[in-house]
């Protein structure tokens, strides 16, 4: 009897064969062409290596909607086993699986696992698009190299607007990845190094160990990458991840709170209660978060009502993950607004007394090079020599920051125009205090001085700098993201006690900058690379 014939399923498209293990963007990829052809599979292949062998990740979309179907096949033709298969919007779980596959961990996992494994749910709606990593990874990771290496390649690459930093740790951990983790936000860097899905030692431009991993798990936007068996000697954590993320909770909420209530680094701070008793303050704080009473009392009175929460962290600084619970505090118990402008302007002390400014500017264009309106390099030695006699007498810590700025071309890496560096300038001149003094250094250098500043405080200016100069075009034909930077930062005392070694000690931070491509190293961090 005649019967019809079964239609057959179409023949699956495969794409292009790739040499080592797919990334976030080779699977997002996959996953676009499955969502143009519904109901048929679309396979990715690749050759993975120790040991060597050939596998494929089939996905296919259903024309009635649902999540994906992902299918991990080992071997081709006869050879070829499926080793499992898995439904899910998740792209970043399916790229943790393909990762825990090629390197060679078998083991079985069960449901709660698999939850555990995956990042932020991503349907066929409302997956954002992905550039590729060499567009999309932030100017900061090669601020200066100009070297043509080839790139490292990460076996495990993405978006924390995709995967959140804690579903990253947790993969990290479960497939017991031995490495480095790079995750970038604009001009910020935080590595981690693992040992067996164990972090072992992390940093951040402002500090080390597991403050750098509560840092890292506040931000809800970078670029991350993990490259394998990239290793370091610091030991600078104890505690394990489960650990660190559970802690991380009530930081993670409170930087919430701040986002929502406008708070940014250029927001004026104004105290609310002008005649508040100390018993008063201690009585409002008390209803906040459990921290240091005097901490708290001290940051309050440097609050003037004409200085921007930059300028008050440069007066008393702190690094992130301990100046969030303060700024929440102050806010939540309603001890300070905010506001986008000074409530108080000084006026400037000559004008104050009557004294005719022109003379003083024009005294003031000897020291400075006209077509730039920086102070020169043999006069900023003298400023910096008196900085020093004032610090022998009075023991008055002060910074040097000692920079790079060039253009990357075709050709190269080229010094600024003078209309780009006079631009620079007007940008800086907006970030720094009266008291600090920029100039020019050297050929093609620049230098900032920081009197009564610490490193930590200098770090945290040089990085408020490459934000300002990122921030958008310095002239009509620079892009921002052409702009390399490197940055050297040391102090007296912290580093030295002599002029001469803290001129070397910065120029060789900076060194150590375009060496690493990370835009702000301090002497301390340099000597530890």
């Amino acid at each position: 009897m005649f019967r019809p014939q079964k239609s057959q399923p179409p023949a699956p498209i495969r794409l292009s064969k790739m040499h080592g293990i797919p990334v976030y963007q080779d699977v997002f990829h996959g996953l676009q062409e499955a969502q143009k052809n519904l109901n048929r599979a679309v396979e990715l292949p690749w050759i993975a290596e120790n040991p060597t062998r050939d596998c494929t990740l089939s996905i296919m979309c259903d024309r009635d909607g649902g999540d994906p179907q992902w299918t991990f096949i080992l071997g081709e033709g006869l050879n070829k086993e499926i080793r499992w298969n898995y439904q899910t919007g998740d792209i970043g779980l399916v790229t943790n699986l393909l990762t825990r596959e090629c390197l060679g961990d078998n083991t079985d996992m069960n449901a709660q696992q698999l939850e555990a494994f995956g990042g932020m749910r991503a349907t066929a709606s409302n997956i954002p698009s992905v550039s590729a990593p060499s567009s999309d990874m932030p100017v900061a990771r090669a601020a200066f190299t100009e070297s043509q290496e080839m790139p490292r390649h990460a076996t495990l690459e993405g978006d924390l607007l995709n995967m959140t930093a804690p579903h990253v740790l947790q993969s990290i951990l479960i497939s017991k990845m031995t490495g480095l983790l790079s995750v970038t936000q604009q001009d910020e860097l935080i590595d981690v190094f693992f040992e067996n899905g164990q972090p072992l030692h992390a940093s951040s431009p402002e500090c080390k160990g597991e403050a750098a991993i509560m840092e890292l798990l506040t931000w809800s936007k970078g670029k991350f990458s993990f490259y394998p068996n990239d290793r370091s000697n610091e030991r600078t954590i104890s505690r394990s991840i489960e650990l660190l993320i559970a802690e991380s909770g009530p930081l993670v909420e409170q930087y919430q709170v701040m986002m929502k209530n406008g708070v940014t680094i250029n927001s004026y701070f104004i105290r609310k209660h002008p005649h508040l008793t100390e018993a008063q303050f201690e009585e409002k704080v008390s209803r906040g978060a459990n921290l240091s009473i005097d901490e708290q009392k001290q940051f309050y009175q440097i609050i003037d009502n004409q200085s921007t929460l930059f300028e008050l962290l440069r007066k008393m600084p702190f690094n992130k993950v301990e100046w969030i619970p303060l700024i929440y505090n102050l806010l939540v118990c309603d001890l300070v607004a905010l506001t986008d402008k000074p409530t108080q302007i000084k006026q400037q002390p000559l004008e104050a007394m009557g004294v005719d400014r022109s003379a003083i500017d024009a005294g003031m264009k000897n020291m400075m090079r006209q077509e730039t309106g920086l102070i020169n390099y043999p006069v900023i030695l003298y400023f910096l020599e008196q900085e020093y006699f004032r610090w022998e007498h009075t023991g008055a810590p002060f910074c040097l920051l000692i920079f790079e700025m060039r253009v990357r071309t075709p050709a190269g890496l080229e010094p600024l125009p003078l209309n780009m560096i006079k631009e620079a300038a007007r940008r800086i001149n907006l970030v720094k205090r009266n008291i600090d003094q920029l100039a020019h250094f050297e050929t093609f250098g620049f230098l900032l001085m920081l009197p009564y500043t610490g490193v930590q405080a200098a770090t945290m200016v040089a990085k408020r700098v490459t934000e300002v100069l990122w921030d958008e075009k310095l002239g009509n034909e620079l892009d921002s993201r052409n702009l390399a930077i490197a940055f050297g930062v040391t102090g007296i005392p912290e580093d030295c006690q002599d002029l001469g070694m803290m001129l070397s000690a910065a120029k060789d931070a900076m060194n150590s900058s375009k060496a690493s491509g990370t835009p702000v190293v301090s002497f301390r961090a340099s000597r530890n690379q």
